[in-house]
Parts: C-alpha cells; structure tokens; sequence
C-alpha cells in the first residue's frame, strides 16, 4: 500500500473505535539496538552486539505520525539510547512535537556525564524525564545483575543529571528480584537526598535473560508483605513512598477494594522495536500479534491492518478473570482483572495463563492488619 492510498490518521482510529480498542497514549520506541552492558536480567536481551539501529529520518517520522493519531507520551528506550550518536537530537525532536506530554529516556546512565547531563538541560524541555535503572542501594545488589563498577558509573551519571539541575525530572526504574527488594527503602533515602523526582518499582520479567537464571529471581509473596509492614509501621518511608514511590505491593494494597476491570492497557502503550516489530504492548512480544516493517511503512497502515487481531487481543483480556481458575476465589479479582496477559505470555507462552505474580497479587490482596495508610 502506497502512503499516498493508505488511510489517513481519523481512519485508522476510526478502525481501532470498530474493534473495541482505546487509541494508542503512550509509545515505547527502541531506537538503539546496541546496548554497553549485558545485565542478567535483560528481557530484551540487549547486549554489545547488535544490528543496524533505526536511522533519524525513520525514528522522526515514526514519532510524527504517532502524535498525529493523538499520542502524547513518548519513551525512548534501546538497548542503550545514548549508544546513537544523534541521540539528543531525538530526545529533542519528540519534545518539540505537538501535544506532547511527556518524553522519557530510558538511560542505565553509565555513559551520562556532566556534558550529556548539561546537553538534555540545554534542551529546556518541561516535559522531559530521564529514566535512570538502579538495582538497589548497594554495589553488592546492582552489580549482581549489571556488572561490575555499573553502581558507581550510574551514581556519577545521577550525580551528573543533580549537577545541571535535572534532579527533579529524574526517575528511577528498581527491578525487584529476591535479593534486592529489601534494599527499596535505603533506596528511597539516598535518592530523596539527591533531589530525584521519583522512584518506580516492579517484579523482574520472567523473559530474555531472566527466564530460568537461577540468580534472577522474583521477591517471594512474605517479602511484599513484610513491605507492607514496613510502610504501614515506618512513617519516613511511607512519606517518602507517597511524595517520590510508585511501588507495586502499594499500588495493589491501595486499589484492592476497587474494581479495575481488565488490568491491561491493551495499545495504549505499544513497544516498537528496533527491527520495525510494532507490538501491541512492551509485554506481549508475541509474533503473531505484531506489525512488520514499522520504520518503512506509515503508521496509520500499521494501526489499521492490526485492528482487528488486536481487538481480539482485547476481548481475550477482559475474558481472563472468568477463564483463570486462580481467579474465581481471588479477594483482589475486580482490581487485578486476571493480571497482565503479556507477563502470562511470557511465562507460559498462552495468552490465558495466570501471570507470574498471581501468588505476590494474593499476598497482598490477602495482607491482614490494619490498612498501610
């Protein structure tokens, strides 16, 4: 299909509308394949040897079209983003595009120094978040999984982001995993120091690397509950969970009572990959569901042509609290609407197989004592 006879934009959201689908917010773009690290628990298994990352003009354009559909959030994600040497140049670009939001860069920031720092200030771009990764407080817990010196690199890279005064549109992204998740309330500490804007937590995926390492595993249900405790009993935690924390066990805890529907977000948030795969979620990569030839073909073509499996894709979703045995008896069913269908997919290779963090859900929804709040 030619661009010049392909649907506009109102049509390929016209033919989301038709299969029941919300339009696409939120974009998760790989534009850099090549990684510096090989960390243990990577699930896109991101490493020093790559292919060809997408060239500018490709990347550009994609992110156009994506805000002419009516996207308005962008994260820019490899690999490692700053391995492309005209990667400022993208940040900058997604900033400037009409209705944007938000544009993370998704960095483990050991190639951040004070220029590139002072580079992504010089942008003076309000809506602008840098992604740092960190696996813990300590050398000990991040190098485990990243390598050694990676802890020291990624400190000088925050450090670097405070000194230009960017602190504040800092995240950091913590992956929970069993030898770490006692480390997350020294980690809000050091980083409330540091001025770091926000702090982000979620259970390592059983993909990529991750899958089946006997080193890279996910916290046990006692630890999420001992979690709670710690916030419900610490009040300088708690304080610095609500001011700076998306943490998962809280999330759940606070939202349990509440009926969710489907817990997936379902092309909200589709993930592109370096190879031009656009996928429905950054968590389904299934092949079946995916689009080809993303940085080549017009992206009101992709959405238009993938409609209708997506949709499918969705009603699968929304049957998942019925379907899943697990779930009948479940005190959290209406929140956790049978949990994300890409983390089942990823675990069990089915779209309806509980997810991996059925029993730390149950832990939670089924935490006794007085509410953490």
């Amino acid at each position: 299909m030619s661009r010049a006879s392909g649907p506009t934009a109102d049509e390929a959201l016209a033919a989301l509308r038709r299969a029941g689908l919300r339009p696409p917010r939120r974009l998760t773009a790989a534009v850099e394949c090549a990684c510096n690290l090989s960390c243990d628990h990577c699930y896109v298994e991101g490493g020093t040897s790559a292919g060809a990352s997408p060239p500018l003009d490709a990347v550009r354009r994609l992110l156009s079209e994506f805000a002419e559909v009516g996207g308005s959030e962008f994260c820019l994600t490899g690999g490692e983003p700053l391995l492309r040497p005209d990667w400022l140049e993208v940040v900058a670009f997604a900033g400037s595009l009409p209705g944007c939001e938000q544009v993370t860069l998704q960095t483990n920031a050991t190639l951040l120094g004070p220029a590139e720092a002072r580079g992504l200030a010089a942008l003076r771009c309000p809506q602008l978040v840098v992604q740092v990764s960190l696996e813990g407080a300590t050398a000990e817990a991040h190098d485990l999984v990243r390598g050694p010196g990676r802890f020291a690199a990624a400190s000088r890279g925050l450090a670097a982001l405070a000194e230009a005064g960017l602190a504040g549109q800092t995240a950091v992204a913590f992956t929970e995993m069993r030898h770490n998740l006692d480390q997350l309330p020294a980690l809000f500490e050091w980083l409330e120091r540091l001025g770091v804007g926000r702090v982000t937590s979620a259970s390592v995926t059983p993909h990529g690397r991750a899958s089946g390492s006997p080193r890279i595993l996910p916290p046990e249900p006692h630890q999420y509950r001992e979690l709670l405790m710690r916030y419900r009993d610490d009040a300088a935690f708690r304080r610095r969970c609500c001011e700076r924390g998306q943490v998962t066990a809280l999330q759940w805890w606070k939202g349990r009572e509440f009926a969710g529907g489907s817990v997936c977000s379902l092309l909200q948030n589709p993930y592109l990959s370096t190879d031009g795969r656009l996928y429905p979620c950054p968590l389904l990569h299934a092949p079946e569901f995916a689009a080809e030839a993303a940085w080549d073909v017009p992206l009101a073509t992709l959405l238009a042509q993938t409609a209708e499996r997506w949709g499918e894709l969705q009603r699968r979703s929304e049957t998942r609290p019925e379907a899943l045995t697990a779930c009948r008896s479940c005190p959290g069913r209406g929140h956790c609407g049978g949990g994300c269908m890409g983390r089942a997919h990823m675990a069990e290779g089915t779209l309806l197989a509980c997810e991996d963090r059925c029993g730390l859900r149950k832990a939670v929804y089924g935490f006794e004592g007085e509410s953490p709040d």
